[in-house]
């Protein structure tokens, strides 16, 4: 090969590499900027991330969800049922509210606050008889969560007695027997008590059973009157100003132990045993809370009034585990241990908790907790389901009477069955 086609032939090789090399630049940007424009709308298709708070809220400041939404009510149609089912059983006045997924959603009433003169409305104020341990239950989980208290320590501590059946010396008296009603405290009349005469007959005044077993289960408005009374002393407050610290004024809410002693006493409704009164509003605006703590024991096994409307948020608070519109009331175990029962029923088929009672299937639920409340002609119940946190209080007055096999009042069991149909 001549010198100059040898040179040629390199000269072809040296530019066959430049064309290699070219075409692989311009295939390279093509691919480059046919997708760089994708990529950037891409990049402008995702949100920045939000900034992290400098203080996250704790999870239980959110109401718990249980994935239901809350439903939507046909007024007139259940104004329409409860005033049918409030005829039926000759109630003279009713308040009904009721509970979906942890909130109050409507309240009703019919009928007369005071016959012929006061009819009655959502706002009226009515006696809530023995759902009041209920409220006295919750006031003992507050002052716990405190350490004012410890519902399994000796009463007799409060009291500076040596508090002891004497059948059973070795067996504390403590508020959780008190609140399963298996305190083996002796039963008195429904009255009047001093904190002279509980701090002594805590000494001595005692039925032949063992404390706390529930074999010893007696229900007891006396042991009440004495929890009441240890609350205060314990706490140097009337239940009132313990619960109105805590409850009342966050959840906005005009209730007390005695009558008199409610913001607006223009709305106490009077209390009829048919249509015979019972207690008339003069007579319930005359009962005051003794500003010494433990000396107001007779109101705590069922001195409470209030509306079912207020008292359906405090029921609230309990079917939400704790929770009343977005802010922590009450410690989720605090609510836990009101809802732990004893797994040995009583003979109507309940199971005591504290105060609670439970049913495992009741008005087409999995279960429902529940308190019945009768007296002056009143006749009262407050029920929530767990689960979905759902329930029905019911208030009345002047109704007959007669119950279920739970001791639900036949009114109350009538309004209670309508409604958990109504929001399943």
């Amino acid at each position: 090969m001549s010198p100059v086609e040898s040179i040629l032939k390199k000269t072809v090789i040296v530019l066959s590499i430049i064309l290699a090399l070219m075409l692989i630049y311009l295939t390279a940007r093509s691919f480059y900027r046919s997708h760089s424009s994708a990529l950037a709308e891409s990049a402008a298709a995702v949100p920045e991330a939000a900034p992290i708070p400098e203080s996250e809220p704790e999870p239980e400041s959110v109401p718990v969800s249980r994935g239901a939404p809350l439903i939507l009510l046909d007024d007139e149609e259940i104004s329409s049922e409860i005033r049918r089912i409030a005829e039926e059983h000759e109630a003279v006045g009713i308040q009904v509210s009721i509970i979906n997924d942890g909130e109050v959603i409507a309240s009703f009433a019919d009928g007369w606050a005071t016959i012929d003169d006061d009819p009655m409305t959502v706002d009226h104020k009515i006696r809530i008889a023995s759902v009041s341990k209920v409220i006295v239950g919750m006031t003992a989980m507050l002052l716990q969560e405190d350490g004012v208290i410890d519902i399994d320590a000796d009463i007799g501590e409060y009291w500076d007695v040596e508090a002891r059946n004497p059948s059973y010396p070795d067996i504390p008296i403590t508020i959780r027997s008190i609140l399963n009603h298996t305190s083996t405290i002796s039963t008195y009349e429904y009255g009047f008590s001093s904190a002279a005469s509980i701090r002594n007959r805590l000494t001595y005044s005692y039925i032949s059973a063992e404390p706390g077993s529930i074999d010893s289960w007696c229900y007891n408005n006396y042991a009440f009157q004495v929890l009441g009374a240890t609350l205060e002393v314990a706490a140097d407050q009337t239940v009132d100003d313990i619960l109105r610290d805590k409850l009342f004024r966050p959840m906005d809410i005009d209730a007390s132990f005695a009558g008199g002693d409610l913001q607006n006493t223009d709305l106490l409704a009077t209390l009829y045993r048919g249509y015979t009164v019972e207690q008339s509003v003069g007579t319930q605006e005359s009962f005051h809370l003794d500003e010494t703590p433990g000396e107001n024991s007779i109101y705590y096994a069922g001195g409470l009034t209030i509306s079912a409307e207020d008292l359906a948020k405090l029921v609230a608070l309990l079917a939400n585990d704790g929770i009343y519109q977005h802010r922590r009331l009450m410690q989720r175990e605090s609510v836990a241990l009101m809802e732990t029962y004893n797994r040995q029923p009583l003979e109507d088929d309940t199971y005591q908790a504290l105060p609670l009672l439970f049913v495992p299937e009741l008005y087409g639920r999995g279960g429902i907790y529940f308190h019945s409340g009768a007296a002056y002609g009143i006749y009262s119940c407050i029920s929530f389901d767990p689960e979905t946190g759902d329930g029905v209080v019911v208030l009345t007055t002047g109704a007959d009477g007669g119950a279920d096999r739970y001791g639900i009042y036949n009114i109350c069991d009538a309004i209670n069955k309508y409604i958990y149909k109504v929001i399943r």
